[in-house]
């Protein structure tokens, strides 16, 4: 809901006083388009520095929220324009966790991994179809998950007759 209320704020071309992006990348809306909000701690705040008062509309109906901001025309309302793009990609790492419900030797995959990334978004202001000015509206982190793998641990007869068959010696 913060994500697509910030979007309809971008678009409407209100003035954001606080935004704080989420930690990982979204499914929802593209790369630094998003804003969360997190109760006592982080939220999303905009000014109207339009002329007049403004209506915001939201709804949401089958799994889908829509946000509509109502207002005035005015004689120097424009063209707005979001752009997103990645700039830079963080690779995931891989943890092992040591499981001793399962055969020695054996893994499996707890979590798979998430690329991260940094990510820019831009406000492109349009009159007349023609380009008036191009801002860097945010530059935002979203972190990588990492790849979870879990290894038994889990001793066997087999496992242990091997360990035991040499007792440490090597045959010639």
């Amino acid at each position: 809901t913060s994500s697509t209320l910030y979007n309809s704020v971008l678009l409407a071309n209100l003035e954001v006083t606080s935004r704080t992006n989420h930690c990982y990348v979204s499914s929802y809306v593209p790369v630094s388009r998003d804003a969360t909000v997190s109760w006592g701690t982080l939220d999303f705040k905009f000014k109207n520095n339009r002329k007049y008062p403004i209506k915001i509309r939201a709804y949401c109906s089958n799994g889908i929220v829509k946000v509509d901001i109502l207002g005035v025309k005015q004689d120097d309302d424009c063209e707005i324009v979001i752009e997103s793009k990645v700039t830079a990609s963080i690779k995931y790492s891989t943890q092992y966790e040591e499981d001793s419900s399962f055969e020695n030797g054996k893994e499996k995959v707890i979590q798979n991994g998430v690329n991260g990334c940094v990510g820019e978004a831009y406000k492109v202001i349009k009159k007349d179809g023609k380009i008036i000015s191009r801002t860097l509206i945010s530059r935002d982190r979203y972190s990588s998950k990492p790849k979870i793998v879990a290894k038994g641990t889990k001793k066997t007869k087999e496992n242990n007759s091997n360990n035991n068959s040499n007792n440490g010696r090597t045959s010639v």
